[in-house]
């Protein structure tokens, strides 16, 4: 009977919803309790996905709080990432079902999975027509009303990478061949759908980086902050590299040929970041 309620729709309900209500100290508490749970699961070669399915229910809210890391914490999130590898290892007939359903082929779901964020590059030159082949490529992507309102500056020159530097404080960008600054015309949304602007440029800078991927390029996403400095550090920005005025940088894409290739990080599984409505 228990057993029955523990898989039950319900039951699952109440996990979600359970770890808001809990406070810091109990919230660390039950990711041990669980952690130890999941851990002893993992060593008896036991079912393991309803404490996974809770712990990473635990660790969402975990994290929304931005609580502190402890040893307990580590350590609990590596044991979901070996439970996580676990479940690949031993359901991958069931993962390529799903795959050679959804899609002609493999390659679209290798090409998603396979891609990884770079901060390290072989110092091998690369060509601009590699990049601006990928851009070509993911210029498909959709955006509002059609729009697109997108342009892409190149940076090569070690003295404009440099200037990029009054967006991010991260400076491991500069090592690499290129860098590609992603612009919008924020002029072309009014004041209802400002939002818009930013979802197209996510649409085709997902697009980008997985065409740069199949090219066998690295890349890593890199956000520009919007603070109290954003606006002046733009106009500079735009001034420097004689832009039109309404264009907005949104990220920066430093690009290069792999170094090589960090492991994959643990992802939430699909029954935490979806739900069907009932």
């Amino acid at each position: 009977m228990r057993d029955f309620l523990e898989r039950s729709a319900i039951y699952r309900v109440f996990l979600r919803i359970r770890p808001r209500f809990l406070s810091d100290e109990k919230l660390l508490t039950r990711l041990s309790k669980r952690g130890h749970n999941l851990d002893k699961a993992l060593s008896q070669n036991a079912d393991n996905k309803l404490y996974l399915f809770e712990l990473m229910l635990l660790f969402k809210e975990y994290f929304r709080r931005k609580l502190k890391p402890t040893d307990v914490t580590k350590w609990a999130w590596d044991l979901v990432y070996r439970a996580q590898l676990d479940l690949r290892e031993t359901e991958p007939e069931t993962e390529q079902a799903v795959y050679d359903a959804s899609f002609a082929g493999t390659d679209t779901a290798k090409v998603i999975t396979g891609r990884r964020s770079i901060r390290k590059w072989d110092a091998k030159p690369i060509s601009t027509k590699d990049i601006t082949d990928s851009i070509n490529l993911a210029k498909w992507a959709p955006s509002s009303c059609n729009r697109q309102v997108w342009k892409f500056l190149i940076v090569e020159k070690k003295e404009d990478k440099d200037l990029l530097n009054i967006f991010t404080h991260q400076s491991f960008y500069k090592k690499a061949p290129f860098v590609i600054v992603p612009l919008v015309d924020i002029t072309d949304y009014h004041k209802e759908i400002k939002h818009y602007a930013y979802l197209d440029m996510g649409a085709i800078i997902q697009n980008l980086l997985l065409s740069l991927h199949c090219k066998g390029l690295g890349a890593c996403w890199i956000g520009i902050k919007h603070d109290k400095h954003y606006e002046s550090n733009a106009d500079k920005f735009k001034a420097y590299f004689h832009l039109e005025e309404n264009l907005v940088p949104v990220s920066l894409i430093p690009v290069g040929l792999y170094c090589e290739i960090p492991k994959a990080p643990p992802k939430l599984p699909i029954m935490v970041i979806s739900a069907i409505a009932m």
